[in-house]
């Protein structure tokens, strides 16, 4: 084992200090606390099972993101490997996720990250190896697992140029902990660029591509004949789907609909918030409604009556790759405050994707403005790029069709990622 790197060591140190701090710091978060009491309750279950899971293939995905992005690799790992598969999460969504749409043969909360509780748990596990989702490490279970000589690897790595991991106070930790790995598999050749070139990493890097592609394309295509999609395909003539929308997204799209209705009869628009809570749905109901003179359903109460409404409001999670089915045009909200959302789901309809201009996070974002594929949208510019291509049916198709392109190119990322994992299993 590599010796730790001063700011390694620091962490290191006080990891166990940290971790006494978190069940004060879960008062205050709900999800925190499902994690800690998930943690807890899991400890003695854990032991038990752990004879069973000897030379298992663990994976770690702390959301659900990573796990999207690991379960498709598992799924072709479980079908060509008989060595059971362990998968931990650390927050409560990621985990209630995994729960409803379980790939491992065991799904635990992963213990805090100090140097015993990880020791433990690679004692327990004895796994053959131990693979990172995305970006997410934690710096004490990979020491542990290389203190055990368990090979580390990292699955649809991505590093964006604005990277917190690239600053500098950071970039040191970072690459201590990046060169402990293995193997890195990474989504493009431009991450790999960044983790050579810019993190200085000397771990082997592979670009071996995104995973998330087979998955949203087998989401898509699982979710052809949901309900909800039967129910939307005859909502209007044409379907402008906002989603994963967040207030800033309203106050893009709100001044641009009064005319884009009035200048397309046949439009209609459907509105997937990021988070149907109550409030927010009744804010889009009473603004439409009384403000904007615009009807107005949600999806729970459309019936034959909701075929007349103007826009339709999904007060319900877990629907938008089906819906993206009904789509003519659908924008990826999140590109004004945090980043914007995967804007693979809606290319998946072959369809143009349009969003916000915070995209460093999502490189097959960049990619779609390039082909032609992708728009960004402000306030100055979305009715005339929205109207043009409501009204163009060629460009229509064209543009959706290039976006379609980027989710194609990224085929064949599972089985690299296979078989990378298989290099290292003994």
């Amino acid at each position: 084992m590599k010796r730790p790197g001063a700011l390694l060591e620091l962490y290191r140190r006080l990891s166990p200090t940290i971790a006494m701090l978190i069940p004060f710091l879960a008062k205050y978060s709900s999800k925190l606390q499902k994690a800690t009491d998930g943690i807890a309750s899991q400890r003695e279950q854990i032991v038990t099972d752990s004879q069973s899971l000897h030379n298992c293939i663990w994976f770690h995905a702390a959301s659900v993101g990573e796990y999207e992005q690991a379960r498709p690799v598992i799924a072709e790992l479980k079908r060509t490997e008989s060595r059971p598969v362990v998968v931990t999460h650390f927050s409560s969504s990621g985990y209630e996720f995994a729960e409803n749409n379980p790939s491992g043969n065991k799904h635990y909360y992963l213990p805090l990250d100090t140097p015993s509780n990880m020791k433990q748990l690679v004692n327990l596990l004895k796994p053959s190896v131990l693979i990172f989702a995305k970006y997410d490490c934690w710096p004490n279970l990979i020491l542990e697992a290389e203190a055990a000589a368990v090979p580390v690897l990292l699955i649809s790595g991505t590093l964006p140029e604005t990277a917190a991991r690239l600053n500098k106070v950071s970039l040191p930790l970072m690459r201590d902990i990046y060169n402990r790995f293995s193997e890195i598999g990474v989504c493009s050749q431009n991450d790999a660029h960044r983790f050579i070139e810019k993190m200085g990493v000397t771990a082997k890097v592979t670009v071996t591509g995104d995973t998330r592609a087979e998955q949203v394309l087998k989401r898509f295509n699982d979710s052809a004949d949901g309900p909800t999609a039967e129910i939307l395909k005859n909502f209007g003539e044409q379907r402008l789907v906002l989603g994963s929308s967040w207030q800033p997204a309203y106050d893009l799209w709100f001044p641009a609909f009064p005319r884009l209705i009035a200048d397309n009869p046949g439009l209609k628009i459907i509105i997937v918030p990021h988070e149907p809570a109550a409030e927010q749905i009744d804010y889009l109901v009473q603004h439409l409604d009384n403000k904007l003179n615009i009807p107005v359903t949600t999806l729970s109460e459309f019936n034959d009556n909701g075929i007349e409404k103007q826009v339709v409001i999904v007060d319900s999670v877990g629907l938008l790759a089906e819906i993206y089915h009904c789509a003519t045009i659908a924008y990826v909200g999140g590109g004004f405050t945090t980043g914007v959302h995967s804007t693979l789901e809606p290319a998946a309809n072959k369809i143009p994707v349009l969003f916000g201009p915070k995209i460093e996070n999502a490189e097959e974002a960049g990619e779609m403005v390039e082909s032609g594929g992708g728009f960004i949208l402000d306030k100055n510019n979305v009715f005339e790029i929205v109207n043009n291509l409501l009204n163009d049916d060629q460009k229509r198709n064209s543009c959706g069709n290039a976006a379609y392109s980027i989710l194609d190119s990224r085929a064949g990322s599972v089985s690299r990622s296979v078989m990378m994992i298989k290099n290292y299993l003994a």
